[in-house]
């Protein structure tokens, strides 16, 4: 045996050697590795000192490929508010080639997410889906691609994906409330406040609360909750009242919890108890002995507690003395 060759696309391994005795084989492996579509022709040649010198078989193959198909090109999935991710759209991967895909791999680029039932292999002319959601960092328009890798000849195939972050935003009309000087144990005027979705999207209120319990503030209603979804650039209000148990200054803070970035959302509430002290003024008794048809006088002191402002009302009332027994 002086050569064993192939042609074409055909490549062979042998174990025959150089020289074959009666009645004894060998065995002659071809592959086929195909460099383009459709049928493939090569011929496999033994030359040797036999009769006929050559020997020659003729071989064929057809060349196939898996193709990637992606439908749609282009995903735009709308706007979606920051941090939160979307709802998912679907992307439907195609092997419209006549060879199974390998060594699937996908991809999509952030903020786009995807999950997939693709596995690793697709039969030809099998599909599979590709779900597609969207979770923005940042207000603004974000693209990205989503694209997949395989065993198929050319560059991976790619599609646009596109989105816009949008954010509802609630925006107290101002950082404090102060209700002032108050009476302790009695309530202020109630004092509204404004909250203004300043974002481009609508905003759900889900509770509106004091943070430290609101012991000397009281809240009037939930206006805020009972509008929600607050419409982009919709306001809604809260009404409070002021009632300190106790004197000094008193603060609180006011919380909207909602869906909005940022939430809670606070408002500091502020405000000063007052009161005022009775007394017998210096020098002066507090007890008398008062002849019948006579007067009595008593000095009394009133003084301002946490600067009391205000007017006070004094009454008097007579007890009379209970009669000796006999």
């Amino acid at each position: 045996i002086t050569g064993i060759s192939t042609t074409g696309d055909f490549t062979n391994t042998d174990d025959c050697g150089n020289s074959l005795s009666p009645a004894q084989s060998c065995t002659i492996n071809v592959t086929f590795k195909p460099t383009a579509l459709n049928t493939r022709t090569g011929q496999l040649t033994i030359t040797s000192d036999a009769a006929s010198k050559t020997d020659a078989v003729s071989l064929t193959g057809e060349g196939i490929i898996g193709v990637v198909s992606l439908s749609p090109t282009t995903l735009d999935m709308g706007e979606q508010l920051v941090g939160v991710e979307s709802s998912p759209k679907n992307v439907t991967l195609t092997n419209t080639g006549t060879a199974e895909l390998n060594n699937l791999g996908i991809q999509a680029s952030l903020p786009f997410l995807q999950s997939n039932n693709c596995g690793t292999s697709l039969p030809a002319t099998a599909s599979c889906s590709i779900q597609v959601t969207f979770k923005p960092t940042a207000e603004g328009t974000a693209t990205g691609q989503l694209t997949v890798s395989s065993n198929a000849a050319g560059s991976p195939p790619r599609i646009t994906l596109s989105g816009k972050g949008i954010t509802g935003g609630l925006s107290f009309a101002v950082s404090t409330l102060d209700f002032g000087k108050q009476l302790i144990s009695t309530h202020s005027e109630q004092k509204l406040v404004t909250a203004t979705n300043i974002g481009q999207a609508p905003v759900t209120v889900s509770d509106v609360r004091f943070q430290n319990g609101g012991t000397h503030f009281y809240l009037n209603g939930q206006d805020c909750v009972n509008r929600s979804p607050i419409p982009a650039g919709g306001e809604c209000s809260v009404g409070m009242e002021f009632r300190p148990n106790a004197t000094g200054v008193l603060t609180e803070t006011l919380q909207i919890f909602s869906d909005a970035p940022g939430s809670p959302h606070n408002l500091t509430l502020m405000g000063k108890g007052t009161d005022f002290s009775v007394g017998m003024a210096s020098g002066s008794s507090d007890s008398a002995s008062v002849n019948a048809g006579q007067t009595a006088t008593y000095d009394l002191s009133i003084a301002p507690i946490e600067e009391f402002e205000g007017t006070s009302t004094l009454s008097c009332t007579w007890q009379s003395a209970q009669p000796q027994a006999a």
